[in-house]
């Protein structure tokens, strides 16, 4: 009774909103908060009854809108167990309605207490489960729960039985994606019974009834042919995930025998890598491709993880260690992962003779499987070319309607049916909502990513084409973006930075066997596959030029790899290795030299790193003179340092942050790391083109620096201004003539001289620190402890006053801060020394400003910032694609141009497809206005004509139009509502008009006119009449205005070539325009079916005076446009927009 009591009062606090605590399986596609429904049985009655007598209509709204469905069909509970579906509201702003299910199932909980049956739901490919612990309730993602055993405990050989297998798999699911391909018929119902689709539905019934039959017919063929060629390429796209996705190849398992009567039998299974659960431990063979992700376990590995990270490096992988300290997913942790779909170069056994691994993560779970499931489901796009065009239309709407509405009265005299009036109302509203908008757009945007793929630059997201036309700043990485991935020795200094010491010096000196080489041949990342050696290509080029031979060790799990010299008897074992961290800048080895018995911490990394971990008096006075020297001539400079150690347990029991600190200083490593043989050229074209470029790197600033000045980035021929931290306080620096001069404006402080410095547009160099010094300070203002309120109410008031005041201080402080971050970031050239988190926040700051950023780089610690960008281009290959929407097999920059151009040229065929499509409708409009004084209407095949044989291929080879050879200051604007746009637009509208009441007047003030008054009868219905001398006049105008409105609309500089190298649209639109011309003259080349009325072919003076106001409008509207609009009101330039 009390537990009753207890759970019900529980119960009555729980609101109907729920947390979702965050797991290691979701990746990107993460859910903010879930809302508790419960479907209302008696709406869901009242939904299928209303559904039932509307023909389905009900159902269709229901499925259209989100709110009115949750709104008619739930309603918020408080209690799981009344509950019978979720609300899920994704992080992408995406709302979903998934069922709660009871299950029965297995799982721990945190409170280490089993759960049989759970409530769960499943939201794209991820299973969520209730939990209720210590009266928090909340939902998470079903993971195996390794972030809650120990290192200890994880590593331990816990093998599975067969019925252990199957409760894993049931619970975290099975080793496979599977990623449906719905069927044709399904994709028909789900795309045809859409809101677009449906306003066709109703023009098709509404010209049905007109006894436009044939048009109808085409109309509806048309749009399933479109619907079935979008399934195709769906299909397509889908099929290359399921590629992507699939793996089934053997693996080799180690399993518990559950029918032996022994105490541990295991034995080994070999089994099809979807029958791999977690908790199993698998056997790893080298040249293995990882189904799954897993934690090592015994041994050690080196994997190629390029269909994650896009660079091919050896990455090693070693056993967990043996710890109490509980296991996370954290950055130091991945030198244990195994990822799915990374393959084993080589790997070592232990004592054990095996090497093994724990699976922790199949499926959707795992890494990949995340990277999948964020392009499953991207984050929605808003674009603005949508927005802006049904602003647009609205406005446009409201004009048609008060046209028609001024049509009425001479409906009335022409005595119209009531039914007429309804079709000409639903007419007005259709023709003028341009459905066919969206194929041509997304059929531009398929033909940029074929014309990108022949310059091998490859995109997964044809959205982006479209949105790279508006990129206005785009950030460089350095090295290997804009410098080659390549580097050459110059050679090194020793510790006393005294003398550049060359490979000849090496040779005639006889130093293989100084310390220094010792590092080279030790202190790297580089292992011998294949006899090629195979790493970073700074170590490889380090390696090299120490001469020293590489030798893998099979036999011997505690040596990693030998160095020796083939000159010398001495031989380098290194037994530990700390892997490169972009965080703390360095790396290091602990190495035993045999001959000398004696072990070495060898460690290098960034010089100022470096020069903290060392003892100072080892540091010689050059130290900076001599970093700053090289780093401004471009040398690329790595410090290097050592310590000598007691024993051999000091070096493999120690933990790296004791090994590392009191080391002595032992000289510059310096590389040379030249610009792409074409990277200056590209930055010049993105400067012409005023693209705003920056440098975002990790190197350091004034190496970054000068590869900015060689490239054109920074102006070498002005002041630059260099800015870091030091002992917590800005630095200035003034950088001129290869001279570093500090800098400090008189009488103004340090904030109010980077102040002054970015009012003045000066050209800025700032490093990681700078960016961490604002951010910190941010945060501690944003962390004042609040004041507590006074326990008396007299004085509450005084105090509500007082902590008002002192959170407006904090908040205008916060404010100040952040206003000059941005400010920093939105004005900085040059960022250097930045983490891969910092990159990412970079970008993310420009674009708070309302500006497109795209992002280049070449590796892992770029994937952030390029995931971050409104565009990404990698230079990566294989799957690293998923990283970045763009990704050039080449290594050249250029591919940065050629994406802008298309994305530029992409944008502007969108606006003159939309503005072709409306203007078309528009005019056919206005014309059946002017028909409908005589009671006439266009026929069906004449529809037919204007609209599929006329009007569709100036669409389709508007599609086919190549971008500009070379990329201009300027990009399209896509505001349709903008000056520019209405003034093209509603000149062509009037224009156009004008000349169809002229021609109407023309034909009226003949004798020889007879006028038609009254409706047809067809079938005991009142129809239009089709066919007649005012009929005849207006359609062979339309003709020629389809034409040369296209021409008008086409715009060649800056974005597009000129129209006579479209070889589609030009000669379709010369060859139409004569044909157009000439019918007018001799309507009886007309084709008979579009019914032309013989009466007004005796009357060529006529015809000639029709001609002339058909050449006279449209050229009145080319020179409109060409001499005017385009002149006047063109494009601005980026800066102008800016």
């Amino acid at each position: 009774m009390k537990g009753t009591m207890n759970d019900s009062l529980l119960m009555s606090n729980i609101h109907s909103k729920l947390a979702v605590n965050q797991s290691n399986v979701e990746g990107e596609c993460l859910i903010e908060n879930i809302t508790l429904l419960r479907v209302k049985k008696l709406k869901l009655i009242l939904a299928a009854f209303l559904s039932l007598i509307t023909a389905g209509l009900f159902l269709l709204l229901l499925r259209w809108f989100f709110k009115i469905r949750k709104s008619f069909l739930y309603k918020d509970v408080n209690n799981i167990k009344d509950c019978t579906h979720v609300l899920v509201d994704n992080s992408d702003q995406t709302k979903s309605i998934q069922k709660l299910e009871k299950i029965l199932l297995q799982i721990e909980q945190v409170d280490n207490s089993q759960q049989d049956e759970v409530y769960c739901f499943e939201n794209r490919m991820i299973k969520y489960i209730y939990y209720n612990v210590q009266d928090y309730q909340y939902f998470q993602a079903l993971e195996y729960p390794v972030c809650k055993m120990t290192f200890n405990e994880l590593k331990e050989r816990n093998f599975l039985d067969e019925n252990q297998a199957i409760v894993n798999k049931q619970a975290f699911g099975q080793c496979q994606k599977l990623i449906d391909v719905p069927s044709l018929p399904y994709y028909l119902f789900k795309e045809m019974t859409s809101p677009f689709y449906f306003l066709q539905y109703i023009s098709i019934v509404l010209w049905v009834f007109e006894s436009y039959i044939q048009f109808s017919i085409i109309i509806f063929s048309v749009s399933l042919s479109i619907t079935i060629l979008n399934y195709i390429l769906m299909r397509i796209s889908l099929k290359k995930i399921q590629q992507m996705a699939h793996y089934s190849e053997n693996a080799t398992l180690l399993r518990k025998d559950v029918e032996s009567s022994l105490r541990e039998s295991i034995r080994i299974v070999q089994v099809v890598s979807k029958d791999i659960v977690v908790g199993d431990i698998i056997i790893l063979q080298d040249k293995q491709i990882l189904p799954c992700d897993c934690v090592l376990i015994s041994g050690e590995a080196l994997l190629n993880e390029v269909s994650l990270t896009g660079e091919s490096l050896p990455i090693p992988k070693y056993s967990l260690p043996s710890t109490n300290e509980k296991f996370s997913y954290n950055k130091n942790n991945k030198k244990y992962i195994l990822y799915e779909g990374t393959e084993i170069y080589q790997s070592k056994s232990d004592q054990n003779k095996q090497v093994l691994a724990k699976v922790i993560r199949v499926g959707f779970h795992s890494f990949k499987g995340q990277i999948l499931r964020s392009v499953l489901y991207p984050k929605p796009i808003q674009f603005d070319y949508y927005k802006n065009s049904m602003k647009y239309i609205l406005g446009l709407l409201v004009i048609v309607l008060i046209i028609y509405f001024s049509m009425i009265y001479r409906m009335y005299q022409l005595d119209f049916p009531v039914y007429f009036y309804l079709y000409r109302f639903f007419d007005t509203v259709t023709w003028i909502i341009p459905p066919f908008l969206p194929i041509f757009v997304s059929l531009s945007q398929t033909l940029a990513l074929m014309r990108l793929k022949s310059f091998d630059i490859y995109g997964i997201d044809p959205q982006k084409t479209f949105i790279s036309g508006k990129i206005t700043h785009m950030c460089f990485d350095k090295t290997g973006t804009l410098t080659q991935n390549g580097m050459n020795v110059i050679g090194y200094y020793n510790e006393n930075l005294d003398q550049l010491i060359t490979h000849e010096l090496v040779q005639q000196l006889n130093k293989q066997q100084d310390l220094q080489h010792n590092l080279f041949s030790t202190c790297h990342g580089v292992y011998l596959v294949n006899d090629n050696l195979v790493g970073d290509m700074l170590d490889v080029e380090m390696v090299k030029f120490s001469e020293y031979n590489i030798q893998n060790v099979e036999n011997d799990i505690n040596i990693k790899f030998k160095g020796s010299h083939p000159k010398f008897k001495n031989e380098l074992q290194v037994i530990r290795m700390f892997e490169f961290s972009s965080d703390i800048q360095t790396m290091s080895c602990v190495a035993y030299d045999s001959e000398k018995n004696q072990y070495q911490l060898f460690l290098k990394g960034s010089p100022e790193k470096v020069q903290e971990l060392c003892d100072q008096s080892t540091i010689p006075n050059n130290f900076q003179s001599l970093q700053n020297s090289l780093s401004i001539k471009g040398f690329r400079i790595i410090a290097m340092a050592h310590r000598q150690l007691n024993s051999r347990d000091e070096g493999k029991q120690s933990p790296r942050e004791s090994l590392e600190k009191q080391l002595n200083f032992l000289g510059f490593l310096i590389f040379e790391n030249k610009l792409k043989d074409d990277t200056s050229e590209a930055i010049q074209s993105l400067k012409e083109a005023q693209i705003e470029c920056k440098i975002i790197s990790g190197d350091n600033p004034l190496t970054t620096l000068q590869a900015g000045v060689e490239c054109g980035i920074l102006n070498g021929n002005k002041k630059i201004y260099y800015v870091n931290i030091d002992y917590q306080e800005l630095k200035f620096y003034l950088i001129e003539n290869q001279q570093i001069l500090p800098y400090q404006h008189e009488s103004l402080t340090k904030i109010q001289t980077l102040k002054l410095l970015l009012t003045n547009d000066e050209q800025l160099v700032i490093t990681g620190k700078v960016l961490d010094f604002f951010y910190n300070q941010i945060k501690q203002i944003n962390n004042i402890s609040p004041i507590q309120p006074p326990e008396s109410d007299s004085s509450l008031d005084e105090w509500a006053s007082e902590n008002k005041s002192i959170n407006n201080s904090k908040q205008s402080r916060t404010s100040n801060k952040v206003d000059l971050c941005q400010l920093l970031i939105q004005k900085t050239i040059v960022f250097s020394r930045m983490r891969p988190e910092q990159k990412r926040i970079i970008i993310e700051i420009i674009q708070s400003s309302g500006k497109k950023v795209g992002m280049i780089g070449d590796g892992s610690n770029d994937c952030a910032a390029i995931k971050q960008g409104d565009i990404g281009i990698s230079f990566a290959a294989a799957d690293a694609a998923f990283s970045a929407p763009f990704s050039s097999s080449k290594d050249s920059i250029s591919c940065v141009v050629r994406v802008l151009l298309e994305g530029r040229c992409t944008m502007t065929v969108n606006i003159e497809i939309f503005r072709t499509i409306v203007t078309q409708n528009v005019m056919k409009y206005i014309g059946v206005m002017v028909l409908l004084q005589e009671a006439q209407n266009f026929g069906g095949f004449q529809y037919t004509y204007l609209s599929f044989m006329c009007g569709m291929p100036l669409l389709v080879f508007l599609a086919l139009s190549k971008p500009s050879n070379k990329l201009q200051p300027y990009t399209p604007d896509d505001k349709f509502q903008g000056l520019s746009n209405c003034l093209s637009m509603y000149s062509q509208f009037i224009i156009f008009g004008f000349a169809f009441i002229i021609g109407y007047f023309i034909l009226t003030s003949q004798n020889w006119h007879v006028a038609t008054s009254e409706l047809e009868e067809s079938n005991g219905l009142k129809i239009y009449v089709m066919q007649g001398e005012l009929n005849s006049i207006i359609f062979l105008m339309i003709n020629v205005f389809y034409m040369s409105s296209c021409l008008a609309y086409y715009v060649s500089h800056p974005y597009k070539q000129p129209i006579y190298k479209n070889i589609f649209l030009f000669p379709w639109i010369i060859l139409s325009s004569i044909y157009g011309i000439l019918v007018i003259i001799k309507p009886e080349y007309c084709l008979n079916a579009l019914n032309i009325a013989s009466s007004i072919q005796d009357h060529t003076v006529i015809l000639l005076i029709i001609l002339a106001t058909v050449i006279a409008s449209s050229g009145l509207v080319l020179i409109l446009e060409e001499l005017i609009i385009k002149k006047y009101f063109g494009p601005k330039t980026i800066k102008q927009i800016v």
